[in-house]
């Protein structure tokens, strides 16, 4: 669940994890790793992560790499049920 400013609620089905310059996974659970199958997912259900190669492959972390990692995660996202 999440709560915003002026106190209102939802239930999010996907989050992208978006935080700009340096990575910023630290508050991620250590049981939250990348799906080896597949790119930019976690094993974390709707979590998805762009622009970390950790997370997807070499070179995520440049403009190149981020737009093809959100473009991924739009994949994912629309595919689900």
């Amino acid at each position: 669940m999440v709560t915003f400013a002026d106190g209102s609620q939802m239930q999010p089905t996907s989050v992208i994890l978006a935080t700009g310059y340096l990575p910023g996974d630290a508050w991620l659970p250590h049981l939250a790793p990348h799906e080896q199958r597949s790119r930019t997912k976690t094993t974390i259900p709707g979590l998805f992560v762009a622009g970390m190669p950790g997370y997807s492959r070499r070179g995520a972390d440049t403009i190149d790499g981020a737009w093809r990692d959100a473009l991924t995660v739009a994949r994912h996202v629309t595919d689900r049920p």
